[in-house]
């Protein structure tokens, strides 16, 4: 959570590729980022997500945007909503 947007391309796609090797088959990573620009970051928060969201090792599950920030929740596939987790549908 907001680590994403001080990394360049290279480190950021080089992170999330370990974040994928060592999530858990039944885990989840929450990305929470500042959308307003700022001058001294090599990536915007939008982009962390655009880049998080390019990946086919999760899908968002839940998504909040504010306009300050953005917070998603990734899990991997099948990723079912709470309500399946829970066997309520």
């Amino acid at each position: 959570s907001e680590v994403g947007y001080y990394l360049n391309p290279e480190d950021l796609s080089r992170t999330i590729k370990l974040i994928e090797k060592s999530l858990a088959a039944d885990g989840c990573l929450v990305a929470c980022h500042w959308l307003h620009a700022v001058e001294e970051y090599p990536q915007t928060g939008r982009g962390v997500h655009d880049m998080l969201r390019s990946r086919n090792a999760w899908k968002t599950t839940v998504r909040h945007e504010e306009a300050d920030f953005l917070l998603e929740l990734f899990c991997r596939p099948p990723a079912p909503s709470v309500a399946q987790r829970e066997g309520l549908v």
